[in-house]
């Protein structure tokens, strides 16, 4: 299994280092291993992606977040290259 680091991710999803940082602290994001190093998965990166593109929309944390934990836990997220008109079938009417 592939690892990406918190500097990978803040690469990969173009988030800011606060930005990302605070997701995690307030729960809207888990990395997939926390300690020693915060260590990130492709269904990470993908949750990670969806999160912030949600937000982007308009979409609250709070919803946003729920939507992914409900399909990571129902379908699963195979990697940064979902298809993303589909996700937005599912984000479009939650607006």
């Amino acid at each position: 299994m592939k690892y990406y680091t918190f500097t990978e991710v803040m690469k990969i999803v173009d988030v800011r280092r606060e930005r990302l940082r605070q997701w995690i602290d307030n729960g809207f994001i888990k990395p997939d291993i926390r300690k020693p190093i915060m260590k990130f998965t492709d269904m990470n990166l993908s949750g990670i992606f969806i999160f912030k593109m949600m937000l982007e929309a308009g979409i609250s944390r709070k919803c946003a977040k729920k939507y992914i934990e409900g399909t990571m836990k129902r379908k699963g997220f195979v990697n940064i290259t979902v298809n993303m008109n589909k996700v937005a079938e599912h984000i479009f009417p939650l607006l």
